[in-house]
């Protein structure tokens, strides 16, 4: 994986957490989190 800058990696930690809370809220039906 390329080297990522430091407002890259905390952008895939905001968007992760993003999609993490929406899973568990239910907002996505279906969506499971895989990691």
């Amino acid at each position: 994986e390329d080297e990522l800058s430091p407002v890259a990696l905390a952008t895939r930690v905001v968007l992760a957490d993003c999609v993490r809370q929406g899973v568990q809220q239910g907002l996505w039906v279906g969506a499971r989190l895989g990691f």
